[in-house]
Formats: structure tokens, C-alpha cells, sequence
């Protein structure tokens, strides 16, 4: 590659470098400049992309423009970022990245930015997201630990994987994955269902955030194909919890029963 890109594994410890913070203090100290989530499209073949500023876009400067351009046009010249069976090729060469079921962490390394890589080469999901942190800015906040993470952050994730003290739900539903028409609804898992089901969108999905820092998806549907993820069994916030196991089963129980209803002609697939 031209800047000479070398992509690198993710260690457990960094792990949390792939995924947005909801905590902006721990935003601010980890320098995060923003992350672009790309999926390949239907085919496996397209390069869809969506810029998101973190740290109210500050650090979105013109040498980091420049920058994260070469960076991601050389992933897609020569990378996991080519197409969808390239990044799968990739992903099981160097199964050492792997960051829970089905989804891979890599880092690359630039004299001041590093670009932290999460892949999911499956079709249907968004297929890659790359964060940046300014490893400049990083050297001036003195109270990040020795991972990247701030103390109160590792806390909070700690707690978030303690099944013996009480949690915090928010069930989300996504509709319109990736169109102008993208849109965020929030609430109970009794609302979010029935957002999900009365939804005409046939690109949507539901997840849960817990805690306020940790996030995942447990049911998709792409171009009416419906999917269940099992990525909470992998996931430490997640894995023991008897909340969000209990959720799926009723998730389970109620697309099944509608997906079974011979009105609806829904399509199924089990992850």
C-alpha cells in the first residue's frame, strides 16, 4: 500500500475501540474524531459509506480528510474493504481478530491517527465500521489509562457485564437501514416490537443498548429477509444476562408466529 498500511489484529483489551461511547467525556479523552460505517450493498460488490462526527467535529481537520481518504481508498484498492468476499477471505485468514460471533477487529496504525476497523462479512448488515483517534491529542489528556480507555469507562463496562446488579434497557428499532430515510425510534421492548413489526420498511432492524454504553442488535431484516444475530451470547455485557435472554426468546416467539401467519409471507433465516 501506498502509505504502507499494515493492518494489525485487535487485542481483547481494545476491544472497545471499535464502538461508539455514550460517554462523551470518554469520547473527548480518547480523541475520537469520528467513525464511517460502509456496507458493500446487496451484491457483495457496491461501497456504501456514512461519515459520523464524534467530539462535536472538531478534529475533523484537513490533514485528517486527507489522510482517512488514502486510508480507506487503499483498504478497498488492496484490502478487506475491496468487496464483501474479500473481507470474508480476510477475516478467516486472521481469525485472531475476532471480536465476538461473526465480527472482526483490525487497527492501522499512521503517524498520528490510529483507524480501528470492525468487519462483519455477512450479507444484510452493515459490513464495516472504521474509527479514528487523533494519537495526538490523545498524548495531551493525561487521565486516559495505559488501553485508551478512561477509568469510569472501564467501570461502567465492568458493571455492564454484572448480572448481579441491576441494569438500564433501551430497545431500539432502526428503519430504513442506510437510505435517506433512516430513522431511530426508542423505548420498552414492548414498543420496540411493535415498532418493528408495524414497520413497512423491509430494511430495519432491533437491539438493545444497556447502560448507556453498551449496544447490540439481535434482529435484522434486509430486502425483507429476516435474521436473528447471536452476537449477546459472545459479548461480556451481554452473554449473562437473563434480561436480554429472555427478550430474544420473546422476540423468538412473536416474528415466528408472524412470520408463520400466512398473510405476511415473511421470509426467514436463523444466525
Amino acid at each position: 500500500m501506498n502509505i504502507k498500511l499494515i493492518p494489525r489484529s485487535a487485542t481483547e483489551e481494545e476491544a472497545e475501540l471499535f464502538y461508539s461511547s455514550m460517554d462523551e467525556s470518554e469520547d473527548r479523552e480518547l480523541a475520537c474524531v469520528g467513525h464511517l460505517r460502509m456496507d458493500f450493498g446487496h451484491k457483495g460488490r457496491e461501497f456504501w459509506s456514512t461519515w459520523w462526527p464524534h467530539n462535536d467535529d472538531v478534529l475533523n481537520v484537513p490533514v485528517f480528510k486527507d489522510e482517512l481518504d488514502r486510508v480507506v481508498n487503499e483498504l478497498r484498492e488492496c484490502g478487506p474493504l475491496k468487496d464483501l468476499s474479500t473481507m470474508a477471505a480476510y477475516c478467516t485468514a486472521y481469525p485472531d481478530g475476532r471480536l465476538g460471533e461473526g465480527v472482526f477487529g483490525f487497527i492501522i496504525e499512521t503517524e498520528r491517527y490510529r483507524y480501528c476497523l470492525r468487519c462483519t462479512p455477512r450479507q444484510g448488515d452493515y459490513n464495516g465500521y472504521l474509527y479514528a483517534y487523533d494519537k495526538h491529542q490523545q498524548a495531551l489528556n493525561s487521565t486516559r489509562s495505559s488501553s485508551g480507555l478512561t477509568d469510569a469507562g472501564r467501570q461502567a463496562l465492568q458493571a455492564a457485564a454484572d448480572p448481579s446488579i441491576p441494569h438500564e434497557y433501551e430497545w431500539f428499532v432502526i428503519e430504513g437501514i442506510n437510505t435517506p430515510q433512516e430513522r431511530l425510534t426508542a423505548g420498552s421492548l414492548e414498543y420496540a416490537i411493535q415498532q418493528y413489526i408495524g414497520s413497512g420498511s423491509r430494511d430495519k432492524r432491533l437491539g438493545v443498548t444497556k447502560d448507556c454504553i453498551a449496544t447490540v442488535d439481535l434482529v435484522v431484516q434486509t430486502d425483507g429477509v429476516q435474521r436473528f444475530f447471536s452476537d449477546h451470547t459472545a459479548l461480556d455485557s451481554f452473554k449473562q444476562d437473563p434480561m436480554v435472554a429472555a427478550a430474544v426468546q420473546t422476540l423468538h416467539r412473536v416474528l415466528d408466529d408472524q412470520a408463520a401467519a400466512p398473510t405476511m409471507g415473511m421470509k426467514m433465516e436463523g444466525m
